[in-house]
């Protein structure tokens, strides 16, 4: 997860390198559900106690650059 924040924070602060912004997104995205994905599958216990709010930053920070990155796209 620190690599695919690294390349979105350089997509965010390198305008050259803004392509980057969408695999990353992906990538958070990917990694958030698969965390949640797995976690509930493998224990016993309800959704709420189980996931914290480290997964759910995740997933809507790999959304924000999801879209951040097509608008990049779009932009060009």
């Amino acid at each position: 997860m620190f690599f695919v924040g690294a390349a979105c924070l350089v997509a965010a602060l390198v305008r050259p390198a803004a392509f980057l912004a969408l695999p990353g997104g992906i990538g958070a995205l990917g990694v958030g559900v698969w965390y949640v994905v797995r976690l509930c599958s493998h224990t016993g216990g309800t959704f709420r106690d189980l996931v914290g709010v480290g997964a759910f930053v995740a997933i809507i920070g790999g959304l924000v650059a999801v879209l951040g990155g097509i608008l990049t796209l779009v932009r060009r």
